[in-house]
């Protein structure tokens, strides 16, 4: 058969788009994939993005620019320098160890877990790094710097705090909106406009900048952003954005995500019986009907309570895509293949000799293999929604020869005894002469007696052999006996 079409296809499995940092909301728990094989696999996975850790450290990474809407309720309408009223974050927020309920928003860009401050000053100053324990720098003691410049809501701006979706995947989100930077010498500097989020359950911090100015006619320009705990001996700061660097940043995000030591039982139940514990996915094979499954994950130790989540996926057996084929062996190294596919829009035949065949699902090749011997054939096929894969399966044709006479007198023509064993293995022959003696021995089956023994001739006569080899078709070890007439 010449090669008719070939396609070169890798075997793919198609999974759920998600972002490639830690998912800061812990609604979508599970993630669908398909393991095309031969029973059809519908392969489940707690999304290994999902992370619930202790607040005690943090690792900070730079996110897409993808900031909430802007509005909500205002705060410090007018004013400068000042901690705002006591506002609700909506839920239990985890910060260095200790879970809050409530917040102060600042004018200079902060958000403050030290309520006592509400309505005091608030330092437009920036004299020091963080982590800093000096009380030049108290006003950024348990505080989320977002990043904190002295900005000047008095000159325009606007200021405002809400709270979106539903437990345990709501959102605080607190926004600096076209706010003018503080000094007569900044009046040209561009507005600051900054949004800080604060995510439920997962407890990270998300910072997004549209725009942030460094105007150093006032303060020098310095800014700072990151985090810092109630006693100043522990921050986490954005790389470049700490005292005394002078930094500007537009169309920016950052992530503040808690990395101490995690909390997690998960389980799942298949339909109304649970299947496994305690494990990060299961497969669902050969469905032969629709079936429901439902996720639960159950975060304790972190937060005002245990956060139990749930979710529940159906399972539709119609659509999973199953790849599969048999083969028989005819005549002449003939073989028919027969396609066990289901769902599947095209299939490519790869006969493992180089040729190759591209069909249509349920169409049945024949294919001639030009000698005998293993061959891999292998049969991939493609599904218009979930992707490609593969299936590859040994087809072993064997051949065994042993000639019952060979004339070893060196004209070129028989002069060895040539035993041709294809498709086995763990090949072991032994000769012997009339009286039983062992005249030749051999484990390669390249290795042929040329009728000598210890390199003279032997005698013209029968001679007896014993073939033992190892069927790989039949996958068991086979014994052959009888005679060869040696004739010079």
């Amino acid at each position: 058969m010449r090669k008719i079409y070939t396609i070169g296809l890798a075997l793919i499995t198609l999974i759920n788009n998600y972002v490639t940092a830690q998912n800061a909301d812990l609604c979508e728990i599970v993630k669908t994939t398909f393991e095309c094989n031969s029973s059809g696999c519908f392969k489940l996975a707690i999304n290994p993005l999902i992370e619930v850790n202790e607040t005690d450290t943090y690792a900070v990474s730079q996110i897409p620019f993808s900031p909430y809407p802007v509005g909500g309720t205002p705060v410090l309408i007018g004013i400068d320098d000042t901690y705002g009223p006591v506002v609700n974050i909506g839920f239990c927020f985890s910060f260095f160890g200790n879970t809050y309920t409530q917040c102060l928003i600042t004018s200079n860009g902060t958000i403050s877990f030290n309520l006592a401050e509400t309505g005091n000053y608030h330092s437009w100053s920036i004299s020091q790094s963080v982590p800093s324990t000096s009380s030049s720098m108290s006003d950024a003691l348990n505080s989320i710097l977002g990043p904190y410049h002295d900005m000047d809501p008095s000159l325009g701006g606007t200021i405002t705090y809400t709270v979106i979706g539903t437990s345990p995947c709501r959102k605080f989100i607190a926004t600096w909106n076209s706010i003018p930077m503080f000094g007569s010498g900044c009046t040209s500097t561009p507005d600051a406009k900054q949004q800080v989020v604060l995510h439920e359950g997962t407890n990270i911090i998300d910072m997004f900048i549209w725009n942030k100015s460094a105007c150093t006619s006032w303060n020098s320009g310095y800014a700072i952003q990151g985090i810092q705990n109630s006693l100043g001996t522990k921050a986490f700061v954005v790389p470049g954005r700490n005292y005394p660097t002078v930094w500007s940043a537009a169309n920016d995000g950052q992530r503040f995500a808690p990395k101490g030591t995690p909390a997690a039982m998960k389980s799942w139940l298949n339909s109304d019986s649970l299947s496994n514990t305690n494990i990060d996915s299961v497969l669902y094979c050969n469905l032969t009907q629709d079936i429901n499954v439902t996720a639960n994950v159950k975060f304790t130790g972190i937060g005002c309570t245990p956060i139990l989540l749930t979710q529940t996926l159906t399972l539709n057996s119609a659509i999973v895509p199953k790849i599969d084929f048999d083969y028989s062996i005819l005549e002449n190294n003939e073989v028919a293949f027969t396609d066990l596919s289901s769902n599947l829009n095209g299939l490519a035949w790869y006969f493992g000799t180089g040729d190759s065949l591209f069909t249509v699902p349920g169409a049945n090749p024949n294919y001639t293999y030009p000698d005998p011997g293993t061959y891999y054939a292998t049969l991939v096929g493609c599904n218009n929604t979930f992707g490609c894969c593969s299936i590859t399966k040994e087809i072993i044709f064997e051949k065994l020869l042993i000639p019952n006479v060979f004339t070893p007198n060196k004209d070129g023509v028989n002069d060895l005894l040539t035993i041709t064993a294809i498709g086995y293995s763990n090949y072991h022959l032994k000769i012997f002469n009339r009286w039983g003696v062992l005249v030749f021995e051999s484990n390669d089956n390249k290795k042929h007696w040329d009728g000598t023994i210890n390199g003279n001739n032997a005698s013209d006569g029968t001679y007896y052999y014993q073939l033992l080899v190892y069927s790989e078709l039949k996958k068991e070890d086979l014994e052959y006996k009888g005679f060869v007439s040696l004739i010079r």
